[in-house]
């Protein structure tokens, strides 16, 4: 909204008014960013200048209280310097007729005889007014709080500024309560500094207020939200040992733009079960009042998830079925991945695995866990070797000095980029592509884990049986290439939706689709190569077949000339382990039909895309049951929400706009009656089918095609963007554990729960833009008018040509706003065509990259062989 026009310079000319009036005035004009006692709202009377009480500051005070504040002004006047003096009572009534009557405000006995004597105003009860006394003197004393010459609304500002600074970087409450903060505070601004309660108190106090006035902000948005509320939720330890539930809310804004904000996080009493877990995500939801306005859920796959949902669901709408729960209950991608990745790497029994390396790592066996990883081949003997070198400083600094020694050796290679400064990576078992990174980085560092295994007092530490030969890096190069577009996915859908893309709902199924073809295309290079155990592999494989539509697919071209991996049989169980884990969860996403329908509601994608990727007969089947899952979830769900006229009257209103208007009307009872029918026999089925047989639209972002389609498309637009307002992986819940173990520091382990849910609630409110601490007062360089002062008609010359001045200024800016909006598409142009160049240069260079490392490991491959060849010629006496 925009401020309110300054007074004009005739105003000026007109006789004093009261002192409502002239403080009514002076307060039209915002205050500056800065603002100082020169700039409160003021009135003059008798050639005296006030401002109100209130808007002073008095460290310690918690304003007045009497009775007689509702009957009266509480003043301060200031003198030629702006520097405050007496306080005084004006009574309203009197200054309504003009005269105003003023009586000092260091006691209320000789205003309340005032209203009481001349008004005949009365307390209701005189013990509730703290302030009035018949005897002064046995009153307690205490020390009077002086008026500073600080307005109250700049220490309002800084004080949620310092709130602000203690939220983004972590610091305590008592960080204010420094004494060199307190000097350097009093060094900048003696009088500001004494005017701000810094104090711990003080700024959990100022939290707590401030949490429940931005909570109101929250609350507005929400309402205010496009679509449906999904909710995301997971559970942590955290460093006190305390279970906290974190949940979050998506959504999309009045604009089409995502929007994500953390509404709790709450300790989780008592068991982990479903019906305990939904007791507390009910809370939330009650809390934030949008019972009505929740969508879908978004966790990870542990059962209790389910279950937790079936009650979650029941409490809110007692007659969702339990296929209504399923097709709302949305598993987090990222979880999906990862255990579609552990499957690859350490078999179906991963968990088992991981946990028996835990319990060796905590019974100090360490023989034992070195044994234990050695079995899972070359990236087990990776993991030793690492753990090997950050175990200790001392091998730190070898392995430091040698990647130094290796890279000035290299002085050949002038345009490479210096590596000795990484170092190597370590997996784990709860971050997510650890095991992949390891293997990233010891590849780029493989001359360097080379030349350490090789130093002699490493031979002497390190067992043999973990060194790394050429054979092992070999199919650690083969096991990069084959989890990296693991990797890629969970970085590109765990962000925000942004492009049509970048963590949205439709890029689950593809995703697993391009996955899964991923992992048939390596078993098929793998079974290229017959070995001993042929036979059983042909029975998985008919197994893989019987899981999954075969789709007689071939040895793909860039695979024809690859080597092929040393060990067959291992790398094809592996690939396998992971072709079932996600062929379980690519299954599961049968339970619920709005993963088929953010692919079939995608303009650029629609029904041809899944007719053409599930083209084999048993697939058509899959086609045909999306079809119907959407329609019957439409029916269900988004119809029944409007009267039958009223989605008649749309329909209605949509064919007229698409059609051409008539130039005579008749007036047809007939042919209401048949246009009546009409509409009801299609209005179930028309938008669908309408939409259904348009061809694929070209679009970056689905959600401006479904916003700018929505008197076309009524009730499937608001299926649409609901749909796309779901994310595809529940990282917020994940980045919200993380920052608040940064809060939770060791020597912060005593903080409540709620004090940490208030910080991390304000601290992702602000990140995202939906709050501001320390927000700008306004006013920018808007004139503050005073009251009283006397002008003289060089002065009022001089306001009437600034005004002028203003309104040309203003012209102008308009002026150069349309020209660089105009500038600014131009640039947004350009960007998306350089986007579109950069992604297809992108592609290519993957391409090249994927052939360059096919071809090295060819060569070095090759190498090996004549090295052997020499070895048994040498051993023949042939050479």
């Amino acid at each position: 909204m925009l401020p309110s026009p300054p007074p004009s310079a005739f105003s000026f000319l007109r006789p004093p008014r009261n002192l409502a009036s002239q403080f009514e005035l002076t307060t039209q004009s915002a205050l500056p960013d800065h603002p100082t006692v020169a700039d409160l709202p003021r009135a003059v009377w008798r050639n005296k200048r006030y401002v109100l009480e209130e808007s002073l500051s008095r460290k310690g005070s918690k304003g007045r209280k009497s009775w007689i504040k509702r009957h009266g002004f509480f003043l301060v006047e200031i003198d030629t310097n702006d520097s405050p003096l007496s306080p005084y009572w004006a009574c309203r009534l009197c200054d309504a007729k003009g005269q105003p009557e003023f009586f000092a405000a260091a006691a209320t006995s000789s205003a309340a005889d005032h209203l009481r004597k001349s008004h005949r105003i009365f307390e209701s009860s005189q013990a509730a007014d703290p302030d009035l006394s018949t005897d002064e003197s046995e009153r307690p004393k205490r020390r009077r709080l002086q008026y500073s010459a600080v307005p109250r609304a700049r220490v309002k500002m800084i004080r949620e500024l310092s709130l602000g600074l203690l939220i983004n970087t972590n610091v305590p409450f008592s960080f204010f309560s420094d004494t060199f903060f307190q000097q350097l505070a009093w060094q900048l601004d003696p009088h500001l500094a004494d005017q701000i309660p810094w104090s711990r108190q003080s700024m959990g106090r100022l939290l707590d207020d401030t949490y429940m006035s931005k909570k109101d902000e929250i609350k507005q948005e929400l309402s205010d939200a496009l679509t449906k509320i999904h909710l995301g939720f997971d559970l942590w330890t955290s460093p006190n040992r305390h279970a906290v539930m974190a949940v979050t809310a998506h959504f999309l804004d009045r604009q089409g733009k995502h929007q994500s904000r953390l509404l709790a996080l709450r300790r989780q009493l008592g068991c982990h079960s479903g019906e305990s877990l939904a007791v507390t995500l009910g809370q939330v939801v009650r809390e934030w009042k949008i019972e009505d306005r929740v969508g879908t859920v978004i966790s990870d796959n542990a059962s209790s998830n389910d279950s937790c949902l079936v009650n979650f669901y029941g409490d809110l709408d007692a007659e969702m079925s339990l296929a209504d729960v399923r097709a709302r209950r949305m598993r987090c991608y990222g979880h999906i991945l990862n255990l579609v990745a552990r499957a690859f790497l350490y078999g179906e029994d991963f968990e088992s695995f991981e946990a028996e390396s835990q319990v060796f790592d905590l019974l100090g066996r360490r023989e034992d866990d070195l044994r234990h990883w050695r079995k899972k081949g070359p990236v087990g003997k990776l993991h030793n070797v690492v753990k090997f070198i950050r175990s200790s400083p001392q091998r730190c600094e070898l392995f430091k000095r040698i990647s130094c020694e290796n890279d000035e050796a290299q002085e050949y290679l002038l345009a490479s980029e210096s590596t000795a400064e990484l170092e190597v990576v370590m997996d784990n078992d709860t971050r997510w592509n650890s095991t992949y990174l390891m293997i990233s980085r010891a590849l780029v560092k493989q001359g360097d884990i080379r030349a350490f295994l090789v130093h002699p007092e490493v031979e002497k530490w390190l067992p043999e049986a973990d060194m790394l030969k050429g054979d092992d890096w070999r199919l650690l190069a083969e096991i990069k290439l084959i989890l990296e577009p693991f990797y890629l996915q969970t970085m590109r859908t765990q962000g925000w939706g942004s492009e049509g893309g970048n963590g949205r709902l439709w890029e689950v199924m593809a995703g697993m689709e391009y996955l899964l073809e991923h992992l048939e295309d390596r078993k098929l290079f793998h079974h290229a190569v017959p070995d001993e155990a042929g036979g059983q592999d042909t029975n998985s494989q008919a197994e893989l077949a019987r899981g999954r539509p075969d789709r007689n697919r071939q040895l793909p071209a860039r695979f024809r000339d690859c080597e092929t991996d040393i060990h067959p049989r291992k790398s094809r169980l592996s690939i396998m382990a992971a072709w079932q884990k996600l062929n379980e969860y690519y299954t599961k996403l049968g339970d619920s039909p709005l993963f088929a329908a953010s692919i079939i509601l995608h303009p650029s994608l629609g029904m041809n895309y899944l007719e053409v990727n599930w083209a084999s007969e048993e697939q058509l089947v899959w086609v045909r049951d999306a079809k119907i899952g959407l329609s019957d979830y439409l029916d269900r769900w988004y119809h029944c929400n409007r009267p039958v006229d009223e989605q008649q009257k749309m329909i209605m209103d949509t064919s007229t706009s698409l059609s051409v208007p008539r130039t005579t009307t008749e007036v047809s009872v007939f042919k209401q009656w048949i246009k009546s029918r009409t509409a009801k026999t299609t209005v179930m089925g028309s938008e669908l089918e309408r939409y259904l047989r348009l061809e694929p639209q070209e679009t970056e972002d689905p959600i401006e095609w479904w916003m700018a389609h929505q008197g076309q498309f009524p009730m499937i637009s608001q299926l649409a963007l609901d749909i796309l307002a779901i994310p595809a992986m529940a990282t917020d819940c994940e980045r919200s554990f993380s920052l608040a173990k940064l809060t939770l520091t060791t020597q912060r382990l005593s903080m409540t729960t709620e004090t940490l849910e208030k910080l991390q609630c304000l601290k992702n409110w602000v990140r995202h833009g939906a709050v501001k601490l320390g927000a700008t007062i306004g006013g920018g360089e808007e004139v503050q008018w005073e009251i009283g002062d006397r002008w003289s008609i060089a002065r009022l010359v001089t306001l009437l040509k600034a005004e002028k001045d203003h309104e040309v200024r203003e012209k102008k800016l308009i002026l150069e706003k349309g020209r660089l909006e105009a500038d600014n598409a131009a640039l947004v142009a350009e960007v998306k065509r350089l986007r579109a160049k950069k992604a297809q240069d992108d592609r290519e260079k993957r391409r090249l990259q994927n052939k360059y490392q096919v071809l090295e490991a060819d060569l070095r491959y090759k190498d090996d062989l004549i090295d052997r060849l020499k070895d048994i010629l040498r051993k023949e006496h042939l050479l």
